[in-house]
């Protein structure tokens, strides 16, 4: 794909998006660039793209919801924290108030859905074994709670 012209549709869609950006790149770097703010999906990831003519097939989900609808966790009202007591948080969220808060300030905005997953997680049995699945809940209940310690805004994704 070195040269100037890259042929039809059809062959451009034989490469792999990562060999695609690569052949591309050169070509935009003395586009004048505007000074925006970058938007992204963090840690998204989606597999098995396969590009057609009149655009792209992938699984996964992505989805977000209106700005009205993300959550200051500044207005929790929460207790403040010992370290000691937030270190063992972290490592145990599903015992916080502060996803129990959460829950129901979902409840509160009509997201049965995601407040019910959240009381599931919540409420769910831990025992001494670990799955790959229940590991990667606890991890990402753990940043939910350090984000509402911190006042941080959730958006629901």
């Amino acid at each position: 794909m070195g040269s100037e012209h890259y042929g039809t549709h059809r062959d451009l869609l034989q490469w792999d998006i990562n060999a695609l950006l690569e052949e591309l790149q050169p070509r935009f770097r003395d586009l004048p660039i505007q000074t925006l703010k970058l938007t992204f999906l963090k840690y998204c990831r989606l597999p098995h793209v396969k590009f057609y003519a009149n655009g792209l097939k992938t699984a996964g989900h992505i989805w977000s919801l209106p700005k009205h609808a993300n959550i200051n966790t500044r207005d929790f009202d929460l207790p403040l924290l010992s370290d000691a007591r937030r270190d063992y948080l972290e490592n145990h969220p599903w015992t916080s108030i502060e996803l129990k808060t959460l829950a129901h300030r979902l409840e509160q905005r009509h997201e049965a859905k995601i407040a019910a997953k959240l009381h599931d997680y919540i409420r769910k049995p831990r025992g001494d074994t670990t799955s790959p699945a229940g590991t990667n809940m606890d991890m990402m209940a753990s940043c939910i709670f350090q984000a509402i310690c911190r006042g941080l805004q959730l958006r629901l994704a």
